[in-house]
């Protein structure tokens, strides 16, 4: 370094920033920039990078904001233009309504962002240069012509412009349906779809990325070959070469079709994009049929009143794009006519006559008769008459009435369905038939009616009531009550024995056993309801000579024999105070029917200790001559259930109850009492089954079936009624029973007129006599009684109500006995 020469200082320049507008124009001088060295010297080259221009970029935006639309509607009665009712005044519920709604067929808003700028990109530019030059050889001294091909690269930084639309926000929304609030309408609201309903077709293509609009030019272009004279390649810029041929931005929009339109094309090109067309968004109402709605039922749940109504339409969404609403949009409906609300409703009930099958002695005229087992019918009318305003007035109100309904005080069924007393039964149909189970108590009872109509119950209204029909608004239920009287029954009088053995013997008891054959005979062909059992007529009461189902000329019975029988009683006849009472009385007609009249019976018979010489049945003595069964007595052929079944009821012992000895009749008189009673009613029920909440005891005590036995004394002697026997004795020195007076050859018929005591008070009679007149029920009669008959000779003998049994006025049972012959 000694021997090297100064190199000449360069001079200074003045510092300039980097951020000094023309940094890039020093930089090139500096780059461009080379010093003479001296021999032997070191020769110094200063490079420096050009730093990378920046970019730019902006946006302008093309903003049509989503409007809101301003609905309006209507709401009134059916039909358009010709309405049944005024619903300012007055509409029933299930009455029809129609609404119209109208609103703009579609909102639609966009917002349209034009992005443009200055890119910079570093593009790697190259370029190869074919040197030649001339050097002396060293060795020959001579001139030689020297090539070299040499490649240079250089990143250089190109501008380039670009401009391009794309689609930042888009809401578009067509109609979904209108809704119309208003209690008046089925589920307070009315919701109308759009008919005959389009909206413009929108397509469109979005690309997020600004990146995803633009093509980018090429990273790396080759320039044009450059052949120099010169040894090196030259340090040069290639910037503005370079410039001019990378080529300009690709750019390209959004896509967006409307209605067919091209709002927004997507193809490339250079540099700028087109500017989007200009979307013909209609502003335009719907008509007026595309949100109508006729024939809508006004809910039946909706209360009495005024309404006022409200109303939306609902948009949805078609297409979104960075929308700030929601998937649907709502907006209130103006103009919406308030409704009136007020549903009609009658109640005037009926109830069938059960008097025909009343057996009650006295019973209250002014109540209507109801008898335990059997059916009755209500009838609930939905005529009557109403306000006086349009749609009103007298008509059938059935359509406005939910239910019509009834709550009986007491049990019932409909059908096999057990209903509870207090439960309200609602009546489907105008008449409706219902059964009175036996277990009910008798007595008196009001059955309350109602008509609901169909928007009491939601409305709290069922206790809002007004009688006969709701005039008033803040009324909901028309009301009526029925008074009613529950009886009983007794029926089913059946002779199941007479004592003539053999005669009857196989008739009634099984072959060598005295288990009953099941056989009787009955009041009649019909049962206790009146319905025709299909019983062959002879086996009915009265029995005469004839009746016998193996001998033709047998069925009179000869006096002493015993006649046993049965008959059954429903309701509250289960107490120790309670029985059945039999007043016998007695005619007589001759052997061939004829010459009814009523007699009296003089008998003779040992009791009270001696011989009793001609006893008047009915008499003071007679009194005295009772006679006491027991319910375990063999020859009544109580089954060992109905003894097990009181047992149970009565928490008795079952020796007890068959060996309880009570006085059961005199000639005069019969009294059947609890200890001849058993309890039949056992599961009685439509379905066989006693319902939950119901106490079987009660169920069971609820029949009962009462034993007796009957007879007329052998040594018996008959004379018309009234007469003086014991007068004539005295005037006369004595009887000797072959005076004028005694009716003989004939027959004695015994008639029964049974009632029930209840705790010792007459309550039901068999025959009813007076009240039957009046419509009441005969039972002899309802079940079929015979009135006339012939016997085998083919006489007629014509018979009352009552008539039980004919005995002979000649043939006795001692008579048989003191023969001991056969039959």
């Amino acid at each position: 370094m000694a021997n090297q020469k100064k190199v000449k200082d360069h001079p200074v320049k003045k510092v300039t920033s980097v951020n000094a507008k023309n940094y890039n124009d020093q930089v090139n001088d500096v780059y461009k920039r080379s010093n003479q060295q001296a021999p032997g010297g070191l020769l110094i080259v200063a490079l420096m990078k050009p730093k990378k221009p920046k970019g730019s970029s902006g946006s302008d935006v093309l903003v049509v904001p989503l409007e809101d639309p301003t609905p309006h509607g209507v709401i009134a009665a059916d039909e358009r233009d010709d309405e049944q009712f005024n619903v300012e005044e007055g509409i029933p519920t299930t009455e029809k309504l129609y609404t119209n709604v109208f609103s703009n067929n579609y909102l639609l808003g966009y917002t349209f962002t034009k992005k443009y700028g200055i890119k910079v990109y570093t593009i790697s530019a190259t370029k190869t240069y074919n040197l030649k030059w001339t050097e002396t050889d060293p060795k020959t001294k001579k001139e030689e012509t020297k090539e070299k091909s040499v490649t240079i690269s250089h990143p250089v930084y190109i501008k380039r412009e670009y401009s391009f639309w794309k689609i930042s926000k888009i809401e578009y929304y067509k109609i979904d349906h209108a809704a119309v609030n208003n209690y008046a309408l089925p589920g307070g609201v009315s919701k109308l779809t759009p008919v005959g309903y389009t909206v413009p077709e929108l397509d469109y293509t979005n690309r997020e990325d600004d990146e995803d609009h633009m093509v980018k030019p090429e990273p790396e272009i080759t320039l044009a070959t450059e052949t120099l004279n010169q040894k090196e390649a030259p340090t040069a810029d290639f910037t503005k070469e370079a410039d001019s041929l990378v080529k300009q931005i690709k750019v390209r929009n959004d896509k967006l079709v409307f209605d067919g339109t091209l709002v927004m094309d997507d193809n490339y090109v250079e540099k700028e994009t087109k500017k989007p067309t200009d979307m013909d968004v209609s502003y335009d109402e719907t008509g007026d049929d595309v949100l109508y709605r006729p024939g809508q039922v006004i809910d039946a749940t909706k209360a009495n009143g005024i309404y006022e109504s409200t109303g939306t339409v609902n948009y949805k969404l078609v297409k979104q794009l960075n929308g700030k609403h929601g998937n649907t949009l709502s907006y209130p409906v103006s103009e919406l006519t308030n409704v009136i609300i007020h549903t009609p409703t009658v109640c005037d009930a009926l109830i069938s006559n059960k008097a025909s099958a009343d057996q009650m002695i006295t019973p209250d005229v002014s109540l209507s008769p109801l008898v335990l087992d059997t059916p009755f019918t209500i009838q609930l009318p939905t005529e009557g008459e109403h306000l006086d305003i349009d749609g009103y007035g007298y008509q059938d109100y059935a359509k406005y009435i939910k239910s019509r309904e009834v709550k009986f005080p007491f049990d019932v069924y409909e059908g096999s369905t057990y209903i509870r007393a207090g439960t309200w039964v609602t009546l489907t149909q105008d008449e409706t038939s219902f059964y009175l189970p036996i277990w009910v108590d008798e007595g008196k009872y009001n059955i309350d009616f109602r008509s609901i109509s169909i928007n009491a119950e939601a409305n709290g209204g069922i206790d809002k009531t007004q009688e006969l029909a709701n005039l008033e608004r803040n009324n909901y239920v028309a009301t009526d009550q029925l008074s009613v009287e529950v009886s009983g029954r007794v029926y089913g009088l059946k002779l199941f024995d007479i004592s003539d053995y053999p005669i009857w013997e196989n008739v009634f008891r099984q072959e060598n056993s005295l288990r009953l054959s099941g056989f009787n005979y009955t009041v009649g062909t019909n049962d206790q309801n009146g319905v025709d059992t299909g019983r062959n007529p002879k086996y009915t009461f009265t029995l005469l000579n004839g009746s016998h189902p193996g001998y033709s000329n047998i069925g009179a019975i000869k006096t002493g024999y015993v006649t046993r029988f049965q008959l059954t009683t429903i309701g509250n006849m289960y107490s120790n105070q309670d029985s059945v009472h039999i007043k016998p009385t007695f005619y007589y007609v001759d052997s061939k029917g004829g010459n009814r009249q009523p007699v009296d019976l003089y008998y003779s018979e040992t009791f009270r200790g001696q011989k009793q010489i001609l006893v008047k049945v009915g008499s003071f003595m007679d009194q005295f001559n009772t006679k006491a069964y027991r319910l375990g007595d063999p020859y009544f052929g109580v089954p060992d259930t109905e003894l097990n079944t009181k047992a149970m009821v009565t928490g008795r012992n079952r020796n007890e109850i068959r060996g309880n000895k009570k006085n059961l009749f005199s000639y005069s008189n019969v009294l059947i009492q609890e200890n001849l009673r058993t309890y039949t009613g056992t599961n009685y029920t439509p379905t066989g089954t006693v319902p939950y909440g119901v106490d079987p005891d009660k169920v069971t005590k609820s029949m009962q079936k009462w034993y007796g036995e009957y007879y007329l004394p052998s040594e018996i002697h008959v004379v018309p009624q009234g007469y003086d026997v014991i007068g004539y004795a005295k005037n006369h020195y004595g009887i000797d029973y072959k005076e004028d007076f005694w009716l003989k050859n004939g027959y004695i018929v015994v008639n029964f007129d049974i009632e029930t005591l209840q705790n010792g008070n007459p309550h039901l009679s068999y025959l009813n006599l007076e009240n039957a007149k009046n419509g009441y029920c005969n039972m002899w009669r309802t079940e079929g009684y015979q009135y006339e008959k012939k016997d085998y000779k083919g006489n007629t003998f014509e018979f009352q109500d009552g008539d039980y049994i004919m005995y002979y006025t000649d043939k006795s049972a001692a008579e048989d006995y003191k023969s001991g012959g056969t039959h």
